[in-house]
C-alpha cells in the first residue's frame, strides 16, 4: 500500500515538477497539503481496523487521535498541524484573491508580498514580511516532506510505521 501511495505522488510530482510549481503549489507541491493527507490516510488504512481510535474524517482530528494513541510524539503533532493549518491559510488567500481553484504561490515580488500581508505578516517592512513568509513556508513544507518521505520511502526508519506496526 505504501508503494501504491508512493506511484500516485511521483505522478503528481511529475506533473507538478513540468510546470515549474513543485515548491510554489501549496497542495500538490513538495511538503504541501496533499503529503499531509496522505500520511495520515495511510496510517488509518494500516492501523485502522486494529486502533478504532485513530479513526477521524479530518486531518487535524486524525492527528490529534495519533498523538493521544502514541502513534505521534506531541511535538511532531504540533508541528504537523501548525504546518497544515499554515497551507490551507495560504490556500484559502490564494483562492479568495482569485476567485479561482488556484494552489500556486507567486514566483516572487509584488503579488508573493501581497500574499505574505494577507498572510498577516506586518505590511510596514515587505520585503522583510515577504521573506519571513517564504522562511515560514519551506519550514513547514520541508518538515511535511521529511515526514512523508519517511514514512513512504523509508519505512524501517519511520517512527510513525514502527509506532503503528507496535500497536497492530
Amino acid at each position: 500500500m505504501l508503494g501504491e501511495v508512493r506511484t500516485v505522488k511521483e505522478m503528481i510530482d511529475e506533473k507538478m515538477a513540468s510546470r515549474g510549481h513543485e515548491n510554489r503549489n501549496v497542495k500538490l507541491g513538495t511538503g504541501g497539503i496533499r503529503e499531509i493527507e496522505f500520511l495520515v490516510q495511510a496510517v488509518q488504512v494500516l492501523c485502522g481496523s486494529k486502533q478504532a481510535g485513530i479513526l477521524d474524517r479530518s486531518t487535524m482530528g486524525a492527528l490529534s487521535r495519533f498523538k493521544k494513541s502514541g502513534l505521534l510524539a506531541a511535538a511532531t503533532e504540533a508541528k504537523l498541524a501548525r504546518a497544515y493549518l499554515f497551507l490551507r491559510d495560504v490556500e484559502h488567500k490564494l483562492q479568495m484573491v482569485h476567485d479561482l481553484q488556484t494552489h500556486a504561490l507567486p514566483d516572487q515580488g509584488e503579488e508573493l508580498t501581497r500574499c505574505a500581508i494577507r498572510m498577516g505578516y506586518p505590511s510596514r517592512d515587505r520585503r522583510a514580511a515577504m521573506k519571513r513568509f517564504a522562511e515560514d513556508y519551506r519550514r513547514h513544507t520541508r518538515l511535511v516532506h521529511q515526514t512523508f518521505q519517511s514514512l513512504f520511502y523509508k519505512p524501517a526508519r519511520s517512527p510513525l510505521l514502527r509506532a503503528a506496526l507496535r500497536k497492530r
